[in-house]
């Protein structure tokens, strides 16, 4: 049995359910609606914009958490703390289905894990440099780098497990 991604398998069941005409009209479609989610993640990881609060480097490690699965207080997750991360996990859910309907191939799943982790650690770099210049007031979270990651590649995963006909 071969295995292909669920995506794909839509990707290409397009030819078969819609005209032939209709080709690059789907193919747009889908290209908007990857560029409408990233237009989204930007607009709710992003903003507050202009804060216009001087912040020290002293001050400015209040704002960054690096290690793993606790808090900027240094203590373990709170049940709001948790209930964030699952937020952000859901957030990169869509990524796992749209990135390779927009490519239009099946990718190697440690190149999509690092191009989830890539796409997070933009996000968390730009907070951490917005609020360091006074821009944002936002904070640099390793657990949102490590569940946005979590939840894109869990969705790209499942799209893998689908199993295809023998050709």
């Amino acid at each position: 049995q071969g295995y292909s991604s669920a995506a794909s398998d839509v990707y290409k069941r397009q030819y078969i359910l819609f005209p032939k005409r209709w080709k690059k009209r789907i193919n747009l479609f889908f290209y908007i609606f990857f560029i409408c989610y990233l237009l989204c993640v930007f607009l709710i990881t992003i903003p507050p914009f202009f804060s216009f609060q001087s912040i020290e480097v002293q001050e400015l490690l209040h704002f960054v958490n690096i290690i793993p699965l606790s808090n900027n207080q240094g203590g373990f997750l709170s049940s709001q703390d948790f209930s964030q991360c699952i937020m952000n996990a859901i957030m990169f859910v869509p990524l796992g289905v749209l990135l390779p309907l927009t490519l239009k191939r099946r990718i190697r799943i440690r190149y999509f894990i690092f191009i989830c982790f890539g796409f997070s650690l933009t996000i968390e770099v730009i907070q951490l440099i917005g609020t360091y210049s006074g821009l944002l007031l936002r904070s640099f979270d390793v657990n949102d780098i490590l569940f946005n990651t979590i939840g894109g590649t869990f969705t790209y995963g499942l799209s893998l497990i689908h199993i295809s006909e023998p050709t």
